[in-house]
């Protein structure tokens, strides 16, 4: 699978995954008040300074700094692509990553696109330096 995942789903996928049950597999945390926390993995640490928020799916070390969502996670910890993170935490949360590939009817869109505005750009460029009236409009676009 190849291309560009669409920003909708991936706001959906993080929105839908529980990003405490995501890092409680990966690193043990505890109920405090209403967020969870635990040791960060990401440096050494003995007092818990790892918080995460099961209302914002967001996770926070006040000791490194280190932030982020479940995918942001899944990256640093898993030491995962990008693509990878989404693809396994997708399958994780039962979701299936949307195939926006070459071979999908948006990605012909999309290149279709580009291909008018890249000819309407050339037109445009040559009108600019060749026009009947380039000068004038040349002149206008420096002031």
């Amino acid at each position: 699978m190849s291309g560009r995942i669409p920003a909708e789903f991936i706001d959906e996928l993080v929105a839908r995954c529980d990003i405490v049950h995501i890092i409680d597999s990966r690193v043990p945390l505890k109920k405090a008040g209403r967020e969870y926390k635990g040791c960060c993995p990401f440096h050494d640490e003995k007092t818990p300074s790892f918080m995460v928020s099961p209302a914002k799916q967001f996770y926070h070390c006040f000791g490194c700094g280190a932030h982020g969502t479940s995918i942001g996670f899944l990256m640093d910890y898993e030491h995962l692509g990008f693509r990878d993170a989404v693809e396994e935490l997708a399958s994780s949360c039962g979701m299936t990553v949307p195939d926006t590939g070459k071979d999908s009817e948006q990605y012909r869109q999309q290149t279709d696109l580009y291909r008018i505005l890249e000819l309407a750009n050339r037109h445009f460029q040559t009108q600019l330096r060749t026009g009947p009236d380039s000068e004038q409009a040349r002149d206008y676009l420096k002031e």
